[in-house]
């Protein structure tokens, strides 16, 4: 393996530790009436689940305010299709990049 191909497995391996870290997540409301699911789904600390999406402060109900009734989840799905997306680019970068 040639340094070439090292620095794109590298690079490859730091953004997918980067998506693992900064993940997505996936946030509903249900408050047993009404369920708005799933309303947003962003990027956010892995450590930290996000609260509820910036548009819920704008409106005028503060019954779709109150932070209790928002869940957030990893978006498990996108999570791996990032992932798959990144292994592809990188392993075929990596793999043009042999010397012949």
């Amino acid at each position: 393996m040639n340094h070439k191909q090292k620095v794109a497995i590298w690079i490859g391996l730091l953004l997918i530790a980067q998506i693992g870290v900064y993940s997505p997540w996936i946030q509903e409301y249900n408050d047993g009436d009404v369920h708005l699911g799933p309303t947003a789904s962003v990027h956010h600390w892995i450590f930290s689940p996000p609260g509820p999406p910036q548009w819920v402060w704008s409106k005028v109900s503060d019954k779709v305010k109150n932070p209790a009734l928002w869940n957030s989840h990893l978006d498990v799905a996108r999570l791996l299709a990032e992932w798959a997306a990144v292994i592809m680019v990188f392993g075929g970068l990596a793999w043009t990049l042999r010397k012949v």
